[in-house]
C-alpha cells in the first residue's frame, strides 16, 4: 500500500436502526483521492480517530503562557497534565460518550470519542514547578508563569587617573 494511502484514511459510521454507532470502518482511499486530500489537509485539518487532538491556543503574556484546550463534556477526573524537566507538556485525556438507558434511532453521530494526546515543547523562560490548570465550560486552561526576567541595567564606572 503507498505511503501517502496509508497517512490519510476515511472512516465510514456503519448505522443500524434502533442501534447507536459503536464501531467505524476504516478503508483506504485511492491513490488519487489520498493525493487531493493530502492537499487539502494543508488548509484544513480533518480529524479521524487515528488522529484527534483537541485544538488549543497558546498564548504569551507578561507574566505567564496560556493554553486553552477545547474539551467539551470531559471531566476533571477524564483529562491530565503533565509537565517535564526538559521544559515538554503533554496534555492526555478521553472523550466519553454517556450511553443512552432507553432504545434510540441514531441519525447522526459526529463528535470525538476516544483517547487524545497533545504535546507541547516549553520556551525555557517557564516555571515548570509552578504549573495551574483548571477546567471549566468545557475549556481545559493550562497556566505556566515565566520565570523573573533579569533586571539589565546600566551601572556608571567611574574613570580614575590611575589603578
Amino acid at each position: 500500500m503507498h505511503a501517502l494511502n496509508q497517512a490519510f484514511r476515511v472512516s465510514l459510521i456503519v448505522y443500524h436502526s434502533g442501534v447507536r454507532p459503536s464501531n467505524t470502518h476504516t478503508g483506504s482511499l485511492p491513490e488519487s483521492s489520498s493525493k487531493a486530500l493530502g492537499k487539502m489537509n494543508r488548509f484544513f485539518w480533518l480529524p479521524t480517530p487515528e488522529a484527534y487532538a483537541p485544538p488549543v491556543d497558546w498564548l504569551e503574556n507578561s507574566s505567564a503562557h496560556i493554553f486553552r484546550v477545547d474539551l467539551p463534556g470531559v471531566s476533571k477526573k477524564d483529562v491530565q497534565v503533565h509537565v517535564h524537566d526538559d521544559n515538554t507538556m503533554e496534555i492526555n485525556g478521553e472523550v466519553k460518550f454517556s450511553d443512552e438507558k432507553e432504545p434510540a434511532t441514531w441519525h447522526a453521530s459526529e463528535r470525538y470519542q476516544g483517547r487524545f494526546h497533545r504535546r507541547f515543547h516549553l520556551p525555557d523562560n517557564v516555571r515548570v514547578d509552578d504549573v495551574k490548570a483548571g477546567i471549566e465550560g468545557g475549556v481545559l486552561t493550562i497556566t505556566i508563569p515565566k520565570k523573573p526576567q533579569p533586571k539589565v541595567g546600566v551601572r556608571s564606572v567611574p574613570v580614575v587617573s590611575k589603578l
